[in-house]
């Protein structure tokens, strides 16, 4: 059989992509820095916090969560029982 094998090229460096996974990394490693201990060897088990909070902030650019988002219904807070 004969197959048809089209090849692309494309490119790993994409500045607005790359721009924007900085800005959007920035909030959550901001965070843990300063939640961190001071040799930075904990990083792994504090991770989750940041990241929960970046997650069920409500955004106004997309005027909901971003884990509204992914799993189309809003995070339930532990607190909020």
């Amino acid at each position: 059989p004969h197959y048809t094998i089209v090849h692309k090229k494309s490119t790993l460096y994409y500045p607005q992509a790359n721009g924007l996974a900085k800005s959007m990394n920035k909030i959550p490693q901001t965070t843990l820095k300063k939640i961190m201990n001071e040799n930075r060897t904990d990083w792994d088990d504090k991770l989750h916090s940041p990241l929960s909070a970046y997650r069920t902030k409500f955004r106004t650019s997309i005027q909901s969560t971003p884990f509204c988002l992914v799993f189309e219904l809003e995070a339930f807070m532990p607190i909020e029982f």
